[in-house]
């Protein structure tokens, strides 16, 4: 509908319908329902035909629905927002609104909600008066909620943009779209588009628009908005209202700054009038506005598609559906900055800070239902000030989370330890108050508005000076009852043996490892502490042990001593502490008693509880315990470590042996025991391979001693066979082929000790039986001796194939390498070094060695495949070499340690499987292999 005359009209048809746009003060949107027009627009549509000449209306609705309509449209102060009415009402003091004589009154509902409006605004007070700010925003002639962006606007010094976006959201949009055009609209409109903010659209649209109108004519200019889809008298309605603001901000003596603003100091200003305007996106793409409204961005924006999690909005159109026009990306932080006091706050979860000294909890802040700020930790003391001193005396003075310069904290904590140890000793917890007595005792001394550590400490030392000790405890604040069955005599600080003193240590802690009592032995000393004496405990503890021991006792001995506590009083008026067995003398005592005797079995069969047991801490003599555990045997082998050269001579000589060629050094034993600073030390003998002949020597280890004998045994074999050893040199000699693949290894001889010594070696199966004796020697070399020939030349043919190969691939590794190689060729070196080392053919398991051409195979293969293939061999590169360094890091421990453990060998042979497996699978492994498989033969192996 056109308020023009437009000739020429002869026909019209009236659909009865309009789309009129009304305010609901409910959803606080403008709704543009299509509604049924009035009479009077209907007689208006009528009156465009027939102006110059008689014309036809057609209506396409009834007589008697046109005589049902209301006789005029609703003016439009019954359906708008009545803010701006109401601010010009109280700035020319018009009075109340709803007091107002007006024609047609508005609902004081929509009063209502201008005056909510207003408030959000700062335009008027809790009474409903106008402010100062409300004063500044009658003055500008646009709406309050762009009035207030643009005071805001001066503050965040963002005034002349905002200026400009603000007269644009007073004024028409100055974009064209027409039906027929769209697609053209939209590609001369993009240039403009600002992807975070259709604010900054506007701007971008604005300063364009200005720098054309400053070098073009007014036709050009015209021109120009055509070209661009911008409507030439909307830009010029956009330039007037700007001016007009712009004036208005200058009699308010507000300037425009003269640097450009930053996007957050714009859109600050202008989410100060659109407080209630934010929106958060939900899990369906949609947004969550104030109120629990629901809303879209409108197509036509970019952010349409991006879909920010936060966004503000300049209008909110309810057409379809809900829309947002005018859309900018914004921080929720922005809006705290600004709502003051039209934020809620809600608190949870408080709790004591030891740092903070205060209490604080989570604080949950939200605008208008929108939750800005889900968590934040404040301080609490000010919001519940009863709980936040609750918390101070629980969790601050009770358990001592309080950093305070006074000195009756310490002095309260020692004293609680000194009296826990009563409760410790006893194994009760009857004998200390409770938590809650403390929390009596300061509740009753502080103040009641003290809830946190700077107001404490202020208090306290005030306090001190007229009364120091009013914070102390005392015993008997902390006691519920006497202790009188905790003496010294019955639990005592020290275990005494042979004018040395142990310290002795309690704890009530069950299932934890100090559980009981522990005794702290210094390491050199542990030789020293007596075995029996410790199963008798302290006198304190050794009834319940005794009747512990009793009741362990199967049925059939246990039913003979009920009640077993009475019986075992009778037996400790007989018992008496001593450095032997007490289980005996518990038999002994109950024997006298009972003329029951109880095998020495069935007290070796009950399974104590470890409070019942010595926890025996070994230190060093900087007070560090080294470990600790209920068994003394365990602990005496680990720490009695024997030291060489320091056994007495006569063992040394009787043992020892240097220089023998055959075995005449008569029977070996299997160990041989000395004492050293009370301490039983063990040390293992072992054949020592010396060349031209081997030395009998003890060892630290039985595992290193039989290590060492295989090469001591196989030297005593190869020099009891010197002839026939001078006949397979002279048969290996004629191998050059052999000889020359070794070239670079070693010399000619090397390789055929090496060959001789390997092959000795598994001929004989040295090290499956051990050799104590000649007659154990003997036997061996009459099994085996006859074996050696054919061992040796099968061991050649391997050799030749396993020498032929590494040298084809120490050639290949010699060669041009790309750079890019480097890492896998390192990882090669480093298997050949662990492949391929000097006396490998002697220590390397004959089932091993026979792999080793695979092995070798599998290297050349993953050579080959190196050029092209350099990224997956690093991928399997980086794979492999985590499970090497941990297996190389174990070896060297245990060969530091001189532990020997099958299952770590059987894990370094599986590894190189693995290594066919990730290098050259089409060699196919020995035995399944898989990171499962070797995690779980890692389990396996000792630490």
């Amino acid at each position: 509908e056109t308020s023009l005359t437009v000739p020429g009209i002869r026909n019209v048809i009236d659909l009865g319908t309009a789309r009129i746009s009304r305010y609901s003060y409910r959803s606080k949107v403008q709704r543009l329902p299509v509604e049924a027009i009035s009479q009077a627009s209907a007689n208006q549509r009528k009156g465009r035909c027939g102006r110059v000449s008689e014309g036809v209306c057609l209506r396409l609705y009834s007589e008697e629905d046109f005589l049902s309509r209301s006789t005029f449209t609703d003016p439009e102060i019954l359906r708008t927002n009545l803010a701006s009415v109401i601010l010009q009402m109280e700035n020319l003091r018009l009075g109340r609104m709803e007091q107002f004589p007006f024609i047609e009154k508005p609902d004081n509902r929509f009063v209502k909600d201008g005056y909510r409006l207003l408030q959000e605004l700062g335009a008027i007070g809790t009474k409903q008066t106008l402010t100062g700010m409300g004063k500044r925003l009658a003055t500008l002639p646009v709406d309050p909620r762009i009035a207030r962006m643009v005071l805001a606007a001066d503050t965040e010094g963002s005034l002349r943009e905002v200026l400009i976006i603000a007269s644009a959201l007073s004024a028409q949009d100055p974009r064209d779209r027409p039906f027929d055009q769209r697609q053209k609209a939209d590609l001369a409109h993009k240039p403009f588009q600002d992807k975070r903010s259709d604010f900054i659209t506007l701007l971008t649209i604005w300063q364009a628009y200005e720098e054309q109108r400053q070098i073009l004519s007014q036709n050009k200019l015209r021109a120009y908005c055509r070209e661009h889809f911008l409507n030439y008298m909307r830009m010029k309605e956009w330039r007037e209202v700007h001016h007009q603001l712009r004036v208005a901000c200058k009699q308010l003596g507000m300037k425009e700054q003269k640097t450009d603003a930053s996007y957050a100091a714009i859109h600050k200003a202008m989410m100060a009038g659109l407080l209630s305007h934010l929106g958060l996106k939900d899990k369906d793409g949609e947004y969550l506005g104030a109120r629990n409204s629901r809303f879209s961005i409108f197509p036509g924006s970019p952010l349409a598609k991006s879909k920010p999690q936060w966004i503000m909005v300049a209008e909110l159109v309810e057409t379809s559906k809900l829309f947002a026009r005018h859309v900018a990306i914004v921080e929720p932080e922005w809006a705290e900055s600004l709502a003051g006091d039209l934020l809620k706050h809600s608190y949870s979860d408080p709790v004591w800070r030891k740092r903070r000294g205060e209490v604080m909890a989570k604080q949950k802040t939200s605008l208008y239902g929108l939750v800005l700020q889900a968590e934040r930790y404040v301080s609490y003391s000010g919001i519940d000030a009863p709980i936040s001193r609750e918390l101070f005396l629980s969790e601050g003075l009770v358990k001592e989370e309080i950093h305070t310069q006074g000195q009756f904290l310490e002095a309260n904590a020692r004293l609680m330890v000194e009296l826990e140890q009563l409760e410790n000793k006893a194994r009760k917890r009857d004998i200390l108050v409770d938590e809650s007595a403390l929390y009596d005792f300061y509740n009753a001394r502080i103040p009641q508005d003290i809830c946190s550590q700077s107001g404490f400490e202020k208090w306290r030392k005030a306090i001190e000076k007229k009364t120091p000790k009013l914070l102390f405890l005392s015993k008997e604040d902390l006691l519920r009852r006497d202790a009188n069955e905790v003496t010294a005599a019955q639990f005592p600080n020290m275990l005494a043996w042979q004018d040395v003193h142990f310290p002795l240590r309690y704890s009530f802690s069950p299932g934890k490892t100090g559980d009981g009592v522990t005794v702290s032995v210094p390491q050199e000393l542990l030789g020293q502490l007596p075995l029996k004496r410790l199963e008798w405990l302290v006198p304190g503890m050794l009834r319940e042990k005794c009747i512990a021991l009793l009741k362990g006792l199967p049925k059939k001995w246990r039913r003979n001593f009920v009640p077993i506590p009475d019986y075992v009083d009778i037996c400790l008026e007989s018992l008496k502490v001593g450095d032997y067995s007490l289980s005996q003398k518990l038999t002994d005592a109950l024997k006298k008693k009972k003329g029951i005797t109880i095998p020495d079995e069935e007290w070796e069969a009950v399974q104590l509880d470890e409070q019942h047991l010595f926890n025996i801490e070994v230190v060093d003599a900087q007070g560090v315990v080294l470990a600790q555990g209920r068994n003394l045997v365990a602990l005496r082998e680990t720490f009695s470590s024997p030291v060489k050269n320091e056994m007495d001579n006569p063992v040394k000589k009787t043992v020892e042996i240097q220089g023998a060629t055959t075995w005449n050094f008569g029977q070996q034993s299997e160990c041989v025991e000395s004492v050293h600073s009370g301490i039983t030390v063990r040390r293992y003998p072992a054949i020592i391979d010396k060349k031209d002949s081997v030395n009998v020597e003890l060892c630290d280890s039985e595992q290193e001693a039989q290590r060492l004998s295989i090469r001591g045994v196989m030297r005593l074999l190869i020099l009891n066979q010197a002839q026939s050893i001078r006949q397979l040199r002279k048969e290996l000699a004629k191998n050059k082929t052999l000889v020359m693949a070794y070239r670079g290894l070693g010399t000619e001889r090397e390789l055929q000790d090496a060959l001789i010594e390997a092959s000795c070696i598994h001929a004989f199966k040295i090290g499956n039986d051990k050799i104590f004796s000649k007659e154990d020697f003997d036997a061996l070399y009459e099994r085996g001796r006859s074996l050696l020939f054919n061992e040796v030349k099968q061991l050649e043919k391997q050799a030749e194939v396993i020498f032929s190969l590494y040298q084809n691939i120490e050639k290949k590794l010699k060669g041009r390498i790309p750079l890019l190689w480097a890492n896998s060729l390192t990882d090669v070196r480093e298997q050949l070094d662990a492949l391929i080392y000097t006396g490998f053919l002697a220590e390397v398991p004959s089932v091993q060695l026979k792999e080793y051409p695979r092995y070798l195979q599998a290297i050349m293969k993953r050579l080959e495949k190196l050029d092209g293939n350099i990224q997956r061999d690093r991928v399997a590169t980086q794979e492999f070499k985590k499970v090497w360094e941990q297996y190389a890091k174990r070896a060297d421990k245990h060969h530091r340690e001189g532990v020997r453990d099958s299952a770590l060998s059987q894990y370094r042979w599986m590894l190189e499987e693995y290594r066919v497996s990730l290098f050259a699978q089409e060699l196919k492994t020995k035995v399944p292999v898989s990171p499962k498989r070797l995690r779980a033969l890692w389990e396996d192996i000792s630490v």
